[in-house]
């Protein structure tokens, strides 16, 4: 089976770091695969936007997976072209291109992720963060907060174009090293070199740099080929940084302090009681204020992080060293990666003066000198020096009120502004939109112990909620307070479409106490391939039509969204069974998608459902059946039992005709 062959090859790749794997295009053949990546990729965003042609994910059905497997078998497979679109970049008034792959496409590149994830995740560094299973942004912040402690200079990494620029020919020699598979490598080389439909000039273009954009498996492929950078600083840092042995030379005003003290205490001990006691405490608190080695002669330490194409370098060493490595670092990745080192953006930042950039951080050091007093039983109290240059991950409040003004909640100082494009919108609905703003920049930031920026934020966003409202309802933010309260407590009513019972909900702007503190490093998950073992044994895939009970040709009918649906509708059925899919056999799934639907009353569908969904997690049920008010009819045995009331029971034969939707039945 595939799965298990993939925890093999993990497992090797784990105990052997050079293993070279062998044979993995037979894989590629692996019916349990392809049902995985469906299953991985099925609810996504974009499952059911189209790329250059108008085939979607919907209506997947086992039939496409075997004829995806007989053109691999044949070696026939190509990659369609890819629709590219221009989007843009979050805070910025520029655009980057994005692909849109086909639906066939997204699953072959999904199985050769999950390929290439048992090969490759054993083998990145702990100091790589980006594009990895459960590892985030917080993931790397968190690590700089734990390790960049007394590093005084920072080089902040910045790559022209990364992506953009990756090189084919190099990226298929460092895959070779670990893969002994032509065929496989041909693939990946498929992928590379499929071409884009330019949606807006209609031109084909076929790309000779870079993984393509969108892809779900170029951000692994891009991971792959930055790990060589990795493993450079690594050695670049054991041999220029951890051989290296200080020589530590004195801070020269503490050796002037230190000179003058000494003579106090000379004068003391030869003539006791000539000099005043105050004047001798302020000289050794002032010596206590400057470091006893010079910074530059100490140890040297380097921390290095990436995420992604973004990564960050900490030094406790000289501005001459840190100049060497920039230098060699850009020469590196020109001639083994082809990738040049933006000289404007890379820059050398000293962390006591300046903060540093990254991922949205600012990170700097606390240059604040602190002397506390030192007491132990039996002996005099002494006062003691302590390092302050601890590090401190701040907000950049100044880059925060530029994105919110740009999105519309503030003007350009930061004052609350009304969010007029949901002045449309219910009170409620306004409220939800403010705190899931809210709540996704105060969790981001979360990490930082700064108060102020995280209050100022909240007061910016609270206020524009609370101006829109006055704007939807013609009235002042004072009467808003005055009605709603200082939380904003919106109440609402809804109704039960089925039940007709009434319920009350009321819903407030989120409070900073709701927000969780600290790093919110995602939970690691023991075995990945367990989780894909479940999804495969839930697959819906191999289910009967949810309509008639068929097992031919299924289908799986997909929706964008289980929000806002009309009750009795088709699409209620999807709020039932909880997901975004539905088997249904080729013609009924023909009839649903364009609107021909006229087979069994929708009332006693949903009655179905929830027989079925009610029956499953008793452990009951095998077969969907149909429920009505006291009759149960079987489908698959073509038996009709009479309820419970009825002295005798009848047994009848029935016989479906599923072309026009109906069924006859003559007693047995």
């Amino acid at each position: 089976m595939g799965l298990e062959r993939l925890k093999v090859i993990r497992k090797l790749n784990t105990e052997k770091p050079g293993f070279i794997n062998r044979d993995l295009y037979r894989l590629l053949f692996s019916h349990e695969l392809y049902v995985s990546a469906y299953e991985n990729i099925k609810s996504n965003t974009g499952a059911l936007t189209p790329a250059a042609d108008p085939e979607t994910l919907q209506g997947f059905s086992v039939d496409r997976i075997q004829n995806i497997i007989n053109k691999m078998k044949d070696e026939s497979w190509q990659p369609k072209n890819a629709r590219l679109v221009m989007i843009p970049k979050p805070g910025k008034s520029t655009l980057r291109p994005l692909g849109i792959q086909g639906p066939d496409d997204k699953i072959v590149q999904e199985v050769v992720r999950l390929i290439l994830n048992s090969i490759y995740e054993c083998q990145f560094l702990k100091c790589s963060f980006g594009f990895r299973p459960n590892i985030g942004t917080h993931g790397a912040l968190k690590e700089i907060d734990e390790t960049f402690d007394g590093l005084l200079l920072a080089i902040e990494g910045d790559i022209k174009s990364c992506f953009p620029s990756i090189c084919h020919q190099k990226l298929l020699e460092i895959l070779a090293v670990k893969i002994d598979d032509p065929r496989f490598l041909g693939v990946i080389r498929k992928m590379l070199k499929a071409g884009y439909w330019i949606q807006h000039s209609g031109l084909i273009e076929k790309p000779l740099l870079g993984t393509p954009q969108g892809s779900i498996v170029s951000p692994l492929l891009s991971n792959i080929y930055l790990h060589e950078l990795d493993v450079w600083i690594a050695k670049w840092h054991k041999d220029n940084i951890s051989t290296d042995q200080p020589v530590l030379r004195r801070s020269p005003e503490r050796k002037t302090l230190n000179a003058a003290i000494r003579r106090m205490e000379r004068t003391n001990n030869q003539t006791p009681g000539t000099h005043p006691g105050s004047e001798f405490r302020k000289l050794k608190l002032e010596a206590l204020k400057f470091p006893y080695y010079l910074d530059e002669t100490r140890k040297k330490r380097l921390v290095y992080v990436r995420y992604a194409d973004d990564f960050i370098i900490g030094l406790m060493a000289s501005m001459e060293t840190a100049q060497r490595l920039k230098q060699e670092l850009s020469e590196f990745l020109m001639e083994n990666l082809a990738l040049t080192l933006s000289e404007e953006k890379t820059k050398i930042t000293k962390l006591t003066e300046e903060p540093a950039l990254f991922l949205g951080y600012n990170v700097q050091l606390s240059s604040n000198t602190r002397i506390k007093i030192i007491r132990i039983k039996g002996k005099t109290p002494f006062h003691k020096r302590t390092t302050g240059r601890f590090v401190k991950l701040k907000i950049p409040m100044q880059r925060v009120i530029e994105r919110l003004y740009q999105r519309g909640y503030c003007d350009a100082s930061g004052f609350p502004l009304s969010f007029k494009q949901y002045t449309a919108y219910d009170d409620a609905d306004i409220v939800n939109h403010f705190n899931s703003v809210y709540r996704g920049i105060a969790g981001f930031y979360s990490g930082s112990e700064e108060t102020n920026p995280k209050n100022r934020i909240r007061y910016i966003l609270k206020f524009s909620c609370a101006k829109t409202l006055a704007h939807k309802h013609k009235t002042t933010i004072n009467k808003i307070f005055e009605k709603h309260g200082p939380k904003l407590t919106i109440k609402s009513e809804s109704i039960n479409a089925k039940t007709s019972i009434v319920t009350e909900r009321s819903i407030s702007f989120t409070s900073a106490s709701q927000i969780p503190q600290g790093w919110q490093v995602l939970r690691k998950h023991t075995d990945p391939f367990n989780i894909m073992l479940g999804k495969y044994s839930r697959t819906k895939l191999f289910s009967t039509c949810y309509i008639c009970g068929s097992s031919d040709t299924i289908n799986q009918h997909h929706i964008k969204s289980i929000k806002g649906i009309k009750p009795l509708t088709f699409d209620q059925l999807h709020g039932y069974i909880n997901r975004k899919q539905i088997p249904l056999c080729r013609q009924h799934h023909e009839d649903v998608t364009h609107g021909r639907y006229d087979g069994i009353p929708l009332k006693e569908l949903i009655e179905r459902i929830e027989t079925i969904r009610t029956e499953k997690g008793n452990g009951i049920i095998q077969k969907p059946t149909i429920t009505t008010e006291n009759k149960i009819y079987e489908k698959s045995t073509g038996t009709k039992t009479t309820g419970s009331n009825n002295k005798r029971n009848i047994q009848w034969q029935c016989s479906i005709d599923r072309e026009n939707r109906s069924y006859t039945r003559r007693q047995k």
